[in-house]
């Protein structure tokens, strides 16, 4: 069965890392298995380089942390729709 966010076909989709039964990072591969071209940008509360270090190697195009505040989230988005990291 197909997720019906899926015929949404978004550019970019924002993943929390610290999620209930999945974790974004897992969710994140999941969701470029589906969707290779989306762009993913994880949010998180854990400012740890390693983590960051993982969530790009799982492909994403951006990372924050949530204590960002909310007008700096456009910023990243434009970024990553652009190509950047």
């Amino acid at each position: 069965m197909v997720a019906p966010w899926c015929e949404l076909k978004p550019d970019v989709i924002l993943v929390d890392i610290t999620m209930p039964v999945l974790n974004g990072l897992d969710a994140g591969q999941q969701i470029k298995e589906i969707l290779p071209a989306v762009k993913l940008i994880f949010l998180t509360m854990n400012n740890d380089v390693k983590l960051a270090g993982e969530a790009f190697r799982r492909d994403a195009s951006g990372f924050l942390l949530k204590t960002c505040a909310a007008s700096e989230l456009l910023t990243p988005v434009r970024d990553v729709l652009r190509g950047e990291s």
